[in-house]
C-alpha cells in the first residue's frame, strides 16, 4: 500500500511554519484592535486551514490524517468567525 507523503525537506513545512509565525506576529496588534492585524490573522489561518485540503482528495490517505486535517480546517473557520464577528470599541 502506498501513501502519498511529502518529501523530507519539503517547502510545505516551511510555508506552514511561515504562516504560523505571521499569525503570532499579528496577534498582539490584533488584541490592540488593529484591523489590518485582524485581517492578517484571519487570512493566515485560512491559508493554514487550506493546506490540509489535499488530504480529502488524494487516494490512500490514512484516516487519522484526514481527521487531523478536518480538525485544523474547523479550527481555522472558528478563528475566522470569532475574529470577524467581534466588534472592538474605538479607544
Amino acid at each position: 500500500m502506498s501513501v502519498y507523503r511529502l518529501l523530507l525537506g519539503s517547502t510545505a513545512a516551511a510555508v506552514v511554519l511561515g504562516i504560523g509565525v505571521l499569525t503570532l506576529a499579528a496577534t498582539w496588534p490584533t488584541w490592540r484592535g488593529a484591523v489590518w492585524a485582524r485581517n492578517t490573522v484571519v487570512s493566515a489561518q485560512a491559508m493554514a486551514g487550506l493546506t490540509g485540503v489535499p488530504a480529502f482528495v488524494l487516494p490512500k490517505i490514512p484516516p487519522i490524517d484526514v481527521t487531523i486535517s478536518a480538525a485544523r480546517l474547523i479550527a481555522a473557520l472558528i478563528v475566522a468567525v470569532l475574529l470577524l464577528t467581534t466588534t472592538h470599541p474605538d479607544i
